[in-house]
């Protein structure tokens, strides 16, 4: 299923496990809507500016809220609202996002392609495994369940957990590998805050982002192998329209910053995440609180975003290929 929203194109959207909330995007915006109320219940700004055709998926146990577009998925965690990975799909050969995606798990994605599907772990954002052979998948209840195409008779359908039990060791014994990781504790971290411009804020920053890391069981020191950059940056400027609380719509200009954090090794950004400064499209004002009064408040970058952001503990090293695991060929004899 698909619906069209106002300057984003296709969406497909999700409804939630307990079928009470419907997740979507409109306009600049992703919206979670309480059915049975038929109010918003929840809003975010778009991560990006460019989020062509998203697609949503919660988790099974609906913890969590993912969205896919272009060469990104993202997760939010649903009591909270704050973003909980931002994983890039970049430079992995033939893993590209499609419409179609769900979660086997609270802790899985599957991406669903016809020509290459892949499992992700949404802890690691590690690519574990890619199947082969199937026309679509689609999860019911703890079992997935693969189309699979007959070339000289009938077709079949191949139901399965994942990960599947067969490969269940192969994947440990992969992440207990030396080589598997540029990022695991132990791994020492050079820490970059230059790219924030408040010297006191840079600071905060530093010292807030230091203690994450090493809570991690990483090691922060200038001969690290992999970079950890923060940043606050310009971005959009423009028109915007606020719904406010008792007095209706109203435009006013407002100017965008977005926090950032990046970890680089070699050139390549392997991770990157950040929070823009923007208040929300729905407002409630103090009694005497013009709107320009409270855009004002708000066009400080939002720092506090280095001090809430998740740091990813393990980050895949980049290889050739897709970069997973292994493979599984599907067939009507089921999957090897």
């Amino acid at each position: 299923m698909y619906v069209k929203t106002k300057g984003l194109g296709d969406c497909h959207p999700a409804l939630s496990p307990d079928r009470k909330y419907l997740a979507y995007a409109s306009g600049n915006q992703v919206c979670v809507l309480d059915l049975t109320s038929g109010k918003i219940a929840a809003t975010q700004p778009a991560p990006k500016v460019e989020f062509p055709s998203p697609a949503f998926a919660f988790t099974p146990k609906g913890t969590r809220l993912l969205c896919g577009a272009r060469d990104r998925i993202y997760v939010w965690d649903v009591e909270t609202g704050a973003l909980y990975r931002e994983i890039s799909l970049i430079g992995s050969e033939g893993i590209h996002f499609r419409e179609s995606m769900f979660c086997p798990s609270e802790e899985h994605l599957f991406l669903n392609s016809p020509v290459k599907s892949v499992l992700l772990d949404l802890e690691s954002q590690l690519k574990l495994w890619s199947y082969h052979g199937q026309d679509f998948a689609a999860p019911l209840g703890a079992v997935c369940w693969f189309s699979v195409p007959g070339h000289n008779g009938p077709g079949a359908l191949v139901g399965t957990a994942l990960p599947q039990a067969a490969i269940h060791e192969q994947i440990q014994k992969a992440l207990e590998g030396p080589d598997l990781f540029i990022l695991k504790p132990g791994t020492t971290v050079k820490l970059n805050v230059a790219g924030i411009a408040d010297a006191a804020e840079r600071e905060k920053a530093a010292a807030v982002l230091t203690r994450k890391l090493e809570a991690n069981g990483c090691q922060v020191g200038p001969n690290g192998g992999i970079e950890m950059a923060a940043s606050t940056v310009a971005g959009k400027r423009g028109d915007l329209t606020y719904i406010i609380s008792g007095r209706g719509s109203q435009t006013a200009p407002f100017q965008e910053c977005l926090s950032q954090l990046k970890l680089v090794w070699q050139g390549k950004t392997l991770w990157e995440a950040g929070r823009s400064n923007h208040p929300g499209n729905t407002l409630l004002l103090n009694a005497n609180e013009s709107l320009e009064q409270h855009l004002r408040a708000n066009q400080a970058p939002n720092y506090e975003f280095f001090s809430t952001v998740e740091l990813p503990k393990m980050i895949q090293k980049p290889t050739e290929g897709d970069g997973t695991l292994g493979a599984s060929e599907v067939s009507t004899a089921g999957l090897r």
